[in-house]
């Protein structure tokens, strides 16, 4: 039986005026008010995103937190789309998936980003608004030598039953050899060897000199992942001409 907690007993919840507050154990001595982090939202000390889709704004110090930078992001467009909001009726906002879901790789032991807290504010059940604050994770590009451990920390995630769903190479970067992963929100996968080799081929199309490292090569989950990969690339591809096929000349006879 595992011994690992509930990744609902790594935060505690209450609400603060129109806010729900998710933080992190770990931090609930000094975690900002949502006010305050609000007020630093409209005063951060870098933009590194701001439009449509996302606002991602980089924090050098917070009062009473420890030494910085930190990152506030809102997943801008995924809060105001229509149909996303409706699925927050029954599941939880993107912001507080992000932030579960680095709190459920820290204890698989992956390291991430160290997640602090979250917020939302709902209207008629769904959520309309969502931050989320971790701390800023310096590094570069993995290296050849680092692929092992890129690897080694995606099978933790299969090992637990979970697949990444985005694991190309550039969502991982290393600091003095040690790995982190970037943008990890996994979830539970219905068919546990057939979710891992598919995460190993996504991983294996971003870097092709992986493949030689790969667990599951040859196998039949692995003839399965493939099939279904040429399948979203073949689909993708359709779309792609369908959309602009409208709007492309008939090359001259």
């Amino acid at each position: 039986m595992s011994t690992r907690p509930a990744v609902a007993d790594l935060y505690t919840q209450e609400r603060q005026g129109d806010w729900t507050i998710r933080v992190a154990n770990t931090c609930r001595d000094w975690a900002p008010r949502a006010e305050d982090l609000l007020a630093r939202a409209a005063a951060p000390d870098q933009v590194l995103r701001e439009d449509g889709r996302s606002a991602v704004y980089r924090i050098e110090q917070l009062p009473g937190a420890p030494p910085g930078p930190w990152v506030l992001k809102s997943p801008r467009w995924k809060d105001r789309r229509t149909i996303n909001r409706l699925t927050t009726l029954y599941r939880a906002g993107e912001a507080c998936q992000a932030f579960v879901g680095a709190l459920r790789l820290q204890s698989l032991g992956v390291t991430v980003p160290e997640p602090v807290m979250q917020m939302e504010r709902r209207r008629g059940g769904m959520v309309v608004e969502s931050w989320w604050l971790y701390r800023f994770a310096a590094g570069g590009p993995c290296r050849e030598e680092d692929w092992p451990q890129v690897i080694s920390l995606l099978g933790r995630l299969h090992a637990a039953g979970l697949k990444h769903r985005d694991p190309h190479l550039a969502n991982w970067i290393q600091q003095d050899g040690q790995v982190t992963a970037l943008d990890c929100n996994p979830r539970r996968a219905l068919v546990p060897p057939l979710a891992a080799a598919y995460d190993f081929i996504l991983l294996r199309n971003s870097t092709p000199a992986l493949e030689p490292l790969l667990p599951l090569r040859g196998t039949l989950w692995w003839r399965l992942a493939t099939f279904w990969d040429d399948w979203v690339h073949g689909f993708r591809a359709l779309k792609k001409r369908l959309r602009g096929g409208g709007r492309q000349a008939l090359p001259d006879a």
